[in-house]
């Protein structure tokens, strides 16, 4: 379990908004790599004005089963006993309706707890009115594929690019050939925009904790809760979750494609 520097499913939660400097489309990874953590707009100076830009990502929903959820939420305490600041990212859903500006109160029960993402994409920047066709060109070509199961297959770490964040994350077993497949689909919609594409060697994850500081939930720390919670990491593996739709979301606004059943 390697501690891996890229841009986790998780950066999605940060809202901000920047403005960058000399982005045009062929300028897509250096747009990427000044505003990776947005998650609104941004604008960028042209010769031909100012442009409004919005940061769309792609991910695979998992919504978690009240076993799962228990045993995700025993990770996250066990490891919060090294790291005090971790924060899970199963927020409770109901006191996000009732104050959406209040902070995020976390998730007593898998009934009303947020869903964990699988990143389909990095960040993508698209002007605003080119929004509407991609999303269109995804459902496209998602709108055939079929649901499937995904397992894990213990725990890994991670940080974000610039290390302002790290995660721990619930590692991909089974299903990972079926991601792939979605990847590189996604991929090939993701070049007609000039956009860079997904990592070479992706290491599907989905992640439920995260804490400031990109070497604060370390290999280290995911070694431990694996070792202190064994019987819970037993149960893990056995566990298997369906898959029924990839979402996406653009600053406030979220929508998904369905997928097929057998």
């Amino acid at each position: 379990m390697s501690l891996v520097h890229y841009t986790s499913s998780s950066d999605e939660e940060e809202d901000e908004e920047k403005v960058l400097y000399d982005m045009t489309p062929a300028k897509s990874d250096a747009v990427g790599k000044r505003a990776l953590d947005s998650d609104e707009s941004t604008t960028a100076p042209t010769n031909s004005g100012t442009k409004r830009y919005l940061i769309l990502r792609y991910s695979v929903v998992i919504k978690l089963s009240e076993e799962m959820f228990d045993i995700v939420s025993s990770f996250t305490e066990s490891a919060r006993k090294l790291v005090p600041k971790t924060i899970s990212m199963l927020q409770s859903i109901q006191a996000a309706r009732a104050d959406p500006k209040a902070t995020p109160i976390e998730a007593k029960s898998a009934e009303d707890a947020t869903e964990l993402h699988i990143s389909l994409t990095r960040p993508i920047y698209l002007q605003a009115l080119h929004i509407g066709r991609f999303v269109a060109d995804v459902r496209e070509a998602f709108k055939g594929k079929k649901r499937f199961n995904v397992s894990f297959a213990g725990l890994q770490a991670f940080s974000n690019d610039d290390k302002t964040r790290s995660f721990l994350s619930l590692r991909i077993g089974s299903g990972h050939s079926e991601l792939e497949r979605l990847l590189a689909d996604m991929d090939e919609i993701v070049e007609r925009y000039a956009q860079p594409k997904f990592y070479e060697e992706p290491e599907f994850h989905a992640s439920f904790a995260w804490a400031v500081g990109g070497d604060s939930l370390t290999k280290e720390v995911a070694d431990s809760v694996e070792e202190a919670e064994e019987e819970l990491g037993n149960d893990l593996r056995q566990c298997s979750v369906l898959v029924r739709r990839v979402a996406w979301k653009t600053g406030q606004k979220v929508g998904s494609v369905d997928m097929m059943g057998e």
